[in-house]
């Protein structure tokens, strides 16, 4: 099967999202996430909140048409009818209904509603608490991993196969820091801004190459099939380097859970009417039907807790719709198959290129 990306809070809350058909979401991770996190029935009722969602006053029981303004609320009806995944509406909430957000949604199961709702302009702490959250779970698994060793190693035990599987995992989840403190470089330095020109073979070249150490130790082979000239989209590399990274990070879990060692990854990328394509598959065992429509959702994940926040995919989805493009998935010879569609760069954005 496919793997998808995806303690300690109240029985409340814990129940609310089991009602909601929420299970893949640990409730502390629900609990205890920067951002406010809710789930709904279908008229807008909360069913559960997280603490972030409570300051603005989503109370279970709460019916969120009641902590938006009056001119509001007809939008927000409209928002609540059409249901569509991800679907994003600035709103303004809390208990003087003056706080700006941005709310996003995504359908659940029984008539459910999950909400995702974030300051419309983050502040410095808020971004702050965003990178602490996102690199506090590889550092904890990393020294939990790395005590355990040494404890092993103090008392004398020498299983090599055990200590091998400790810093392997210290290695995975420390090459996962560094793939988040390389995105906030690249915010740092100008990768937020007007889109450009972006080599989607280039793209694919690199994610490969960070990946490429781990596919290695899987035992799994990748295969690329890209046009002989450059194919551009606009938008910026390291996002869409992004999305490609998660994706092969999905597909070598898949394939890593379905077998002991072995497998196959094909990337590709074409281009027709306008519209480049880039599909990553593998041999992984495919998605079961009741997964593939939550595969987007944030914080839907089968993996465990240490090893994934389930929100690559989330994360993917938006970056690729921010490029005016969109993500699907399916299964195809045993295994998964992500179709990311982006629109092609006009040809007078295209950088040319001298012959000879």
């Amino acid at each position: 099967m496919a793997s998808q990306e995806g303690d300690g809070a109240d029985e409340g809350i814990a129940r609310g999202m089991a009602d909601a058909a929420v299970p893949f979401v640990a409730a502390s991770s629900f609990e205890t996430a920067p951002v406010g996190l809710l789930v709904s029935d279908a008229e807008g009722r909360v069913l559960a909140a997280n603490a972030h969602a409570r300051r603005l006053g989503a109370e279970p029981g709460v019916a969120l048409a009641d902590l938006v303004p009056g001119r509001e609320r007809a939008g927000l009806a409209r928002f609540l009818a059409e249901r569509r995944p991800g679907r994003g509406r600035s709103l303004r909430m809390g208990p003087r209904r003056r706080t700006p957000v941005r709310a996003r949604v995504w359908p659940g199961a029984a008539g459910r509603l999950f909400w995702l709702i974030e300051p419309a302009s983050p502040t410095a702490e808020e971004t702050a608490a965003r990178l602490a959250h996102e690199v506090q779970a590889p550092i904890t698994v990393v020294r939990i991993a790395a005590e355990t060793a040494l404890m092993l190693l103090d008392e004398g035990e020498h299983d090599l196969a055990f200590l091998r599987r400790q810093f392997a995992l210290v290695h995975d989840q420390a090459r996962r820091a560094l793939d988040i403190a390389a995105h906030m470089r690249g915010f740092g330095a100008g990768e937020v801004g007007p889109p450009v020109p972006v080599d989607v073979g280039a793209c694919v070249a690199a994610a490969l190459e960070a990946r490429a150490e781990a596919l290695a130790e899987a035992g799994i082979t990748v295969a690329t099939r890209l046009p002989p000239a450059p194919l551009y989209v606009l938008g910026r590399a390291l996002p869409l380097e992004q999305v490609l990274r998660n994706l092969i990070d999905n597909a070598r879990d898949a394939i890593t859970a379905d077998r002991a060692r072995g497998g196959r990854i094909a990337v590709t990328v074409t281009a027709a009417r306008g519209t480049v394509r880039i599909t990553v598959a593998d041999n992984g065992g495919g998605i079961p039907p009741e997964h593939r429509r939550r595969i987007f959702e944030p914080f839907f994940t089968t993996k465990p807790a240490e090893r994934a926040s389930g929100l690559g995919l989330a994360i993917a989805r938006d970056i690729v719709a921010a490029m005016g493009g969109r993500i699907a998935v399916g299964n195809r010879d045993g295994g998964t198959v992500f179709t990311v569609s982006l629109p092609a760069a006009p040809r007078h954005r295209q950088p040319r290129h001298r012959k000879g």
